[in-house]
């Protein structure tokens, strides 16, 4: 695919993807009104922004830590430092490294940002679940099917979900990446 057909189809899936608020999907002016106050109260409260994801997603993790830190003074960290991620690995799982670390360092004041093109990545599913346990709010950022399991959890949990129209691993990450550095530049 040449790139202009390329950037042309991310350009439609950014512009299409549903961003929710529990299950009602807004649009954008409104839903990022919502997730500037969430994010504000969490601010003045001294809470903190969690942010995972694997491969590729955690790439886009890693870098959406460092914009919240470098350009608004958020506390900001992801759940993939290597010592902290192969020491919770080893003693509990991959697929609940995440969630134990949520249940060890979480608060109620904290946020959640989760990003996994398929939705269905267990040690997301289960760093969600944990963060829902601690009651704090999520952010979920997926693809693939529209009901995945970590959009559905964000859903019912009256949490922000954005899902991306697309089953290809590069357009998801891709549109995943483009509207974080949006989100980022309009807080």
């Amino acid at each position: 695919m040449p790139f202009s057909n390329y950037s042309q189809k991310i350009a439609h899936l950014v512009g299409t993807a549903q961003m929710c608020f529990g299950e009602v999907s807004l649009p954008e002016s409104e839903w990022l009104m919502h997730f500037k106050s969430v994010l504000e109260s969490i601010q003045q409260q001294k809470g903190t922004i969690w942010v995972v994801g694997n491969g590729g997603s955690a790439s886009i993790a890693s870098h959406l830590v460092v914009d919240l830190v470098n350009m608004h003074q958020i506390n900001a960290h992801t759940l993939h430092e290597c010592a902290l991620l192969t020491c919770f690995s080893n003693d509990y799982g991959y697929d609940q490294a995440f969630a134990k670390m949520l249940e060890t360092m979480a608060k109620p004041t904290d946020m959640l940002i989760a990003i996994s093109s398929s939705g269905n990545s267990a040690n997301i599913v289960g760093a969600v679940k944990a963060m829902q346990s601690k009651r704090g709010s999520v952010l979920s950022l997926t693809g693939f099917s529209k009901t995945n399991q970590v959009k559905q959890l964000s859903q019912a949990a009256q949490n922000f979900s954005i899902w991306v129209n697309s089953e290809q691993y590069g357009e998801v990450e891709t549109a995943h990446q483009l509207i974080l550095h949006a989100l980022v530049d309009h807080l």
